[in-house]
């Protein structure tokens, strides 16, 4: 799966800023802050995100983390 997802993004066209998404720092806070509250989450931040990756890479892919 994570190999398909890594193709998927390869083919996304760039900017010379290499980046997918082009938004800035308050233009994702601000996004990111609506689908909390849309999905009628409390308490949820960006930083808390960090916690879902490395144990969802473990589960899906071939990656490992230390």
């Amino acid at each position: 799966m994570l190999d398909d997802a890594y193709e998927i993004l390869m083919r996304i066209p760039r900017g010379t800023d290499r980046r997918v998404i082009k938004l800035d720092q308050k233009a994702l806070k601000m996004r990111f802050r609506r689908a909390v509250k849309n999905a009628g989450l409390v308490n949820l931040t960006f930083h808390d995100l960090r916690h879902v990756g490395p144990p969802a890479w473990r589960r899906y892919s071939r990656i490992r983390s230390p």
